[in-house]
């Protein structure tokens, strides 16, 4: 049944890909101006939660680089918007070009968020933030502590 789902919702992409204009250098700068919006945002909205809990300016980055992608819903809402003619097929095009670039660049973004980190962190030092401590583990020396792995099931 699964397999069945998964042919209608690729018809389904499929249908609304077939639906965006041809490509041009225009799409393509509207899709990376709407892209760069969407990761700095995602800087905004990420990374000022995590560290202010306490998370450090490291697990921020990470977070904020983990979640800068555009979620397949936005392609959805684009052809919802086209059909009930709240968004010209320009913007979507725009928007869907962004979705593709972000879907890819944060591929390797994630990849290496590590090294991104690692040149982030001289900048993020010089605006104050600071990563978190580390905190000494409970085990007595000599001993490994215990870890928990959550969330999975007999099929993990």
């Amino acid at each position: 049944m699964a397999s069945l789902r998964d042919v209608f919702v690729t018809l389904f992409f499929v249908s609304i890909g077939l639906t965006l204009p041809q490509p041009s250098v225009g799409l393509l700068v509207g899709g990376v101006l709407i892209a760069a919006v969407v990761v700095l945002t995602r800087f905004l909205t990420v990374f000022i939660p995590v560290y202010l809990g306490g998370g450090g300016s490291r697990a921020a980055f990470l977070a904020s680089v983990n979640l800068s992608q555009v979620s397949e819903l936005s392609v959805v809402l684009v052809a919802l918007g086209m059909t009930l003619k709240h968004l010209n097929k320009d913007i979507s095009g725009e928007l869907t070009c962004a979705f593709a670039l972000a879907a890819v660049g944060s591929t390797y973004a994630i990849n290496a968020s590590d090294r991104l980190f690692q040149l982030a962190r001289p900048l993020l030092q010089r605006l104050g933030l600071r990563e978190a401590p580390v905190e000494s583990p409970t085990a007595p020396a000599g001993e490994a502590a215990d870890i928990f792995v959550l969330g999975f099931f007999r099929l993990a």
